[in-house]
């Protein structure tokens, strides 16, 4: 399965009530999103004669504005740590706002390891990454580089993976961020 990154939308508001939350297991599910987690039912008297067994229920910890500005979805795949590299030049560093997908942000939940972004740090995060277009991405898009620093998902890294795979996740990342900052909108981070 690998190593993905997956964003969500979310409003500051949002993202504040997920920080707080007092459960430390949690997950996002649904349509409209929610925050869940599980808990045992035990029946009571009358549920246990007419078959009732104990079992694991879902439990709403946070239900996301049903608005339609949260909760937008983008995918990156694996194509994150190759993103990072030619936004960084580094492999497990770099300066903010670029490294945002290795650094940065606030840890709101350890497994899916899931970092949460402001709507002022997506703002920085989407003006810096506007900087780059396609030409200067492919300037930097080196595979022997890609291969030596052993950049996820450690692939052969060949030429033509630029262009079938990195640069269109690389605009999706793009076109999500730039919908969050009209939206004013920060996101969710998982990576996992």
């Amino acid at each position: 399965m690998g190593m993905i990154a997956s964003f969500i939308s979310a409003s500051d508001r949002s993202i504040d009530a997920l920080a707080n939350l007092q459960e430390k297991e949690w997950w996002l599910t649904g349509s409209p999103l929610k925050a869940v987690t599980s808990e045992r039912h035990r029946p009571d008297v009358l549920e246990r004669i007419f078959g009732g067994r104990n079992e694991e229920r879902d439990r709403v910890l946070y239900e996301f504005p049903d608005g339609g500005m949260e909760g937008r979805t983008v995918d990156l795949d694996k194509a994150w740590h190759g993103i990072h590299f030619l936004l960084t030049g580094e492999v497990w560093a770099g300066d903010n706002p670029k490294s945002f997908l290795i650094t940065g942000g606030q840890m709101i939940l350890k497994d899916p390891p899931t970092r949460s972004f402001t709507s002022a740090e997506t703002r920085q995060i989407s003006d810096a990454l506007s900087d780059y277009t396609i030409e200067s991405l492919r300037a930097g898009y080196r595979p022997e580089d890609f291969k030596e620093n052993d950049i996820y998902p450690a692939l052969d890294w060949r030429s033509s993976d630029f262009d079938e795979y990195v640069l269109p996740y690389f605009k999706d990342l793009q076109e999500f961020l730039k919908v969050c900052v009209r939206d004013e909108c920060g996101f969710l981070l998982m990576l996992g």
